[in-house]
């Protein structure tokens, strides 16, 4: 489906998943070092992670064939 044939609701689903991805990528790079000095804490990540998929759920209802679950994209965070 090209750009330009996307509703509103479908643009929106996909802008919101480009910027979840990048924010899942940096969770995911920062999740290795949790509680650490000066790195996150595994409670702050946790925190980021259901604000992400929250995200991701929202998007999903704005364009549930667009959008992929952040399961499927990046596999369960697991740090």
């Amino acid at each position: 489906m090209a750009l330009e044939n996307l509703t509103a609701r479908e643009r929106l689903a996909l802008d919101l998943e480009h910027c979840t991805v990048a924010l899942w990528v940096l969770v995911n790079r920062n999740a290795g070092n949790v509680d650490k000095p000066d790195e996150p804490t595994r409670v702050e990540i946790e925190d980021l992670v259901e604000v992400l998929r929250r995200l991701d759920a929202l998007g999903a209802g704005l364009g549930p064939h667009l959008y992929r679950a952040a399961e499927k994209r990046c596999g369960r965070l697991n740090p």
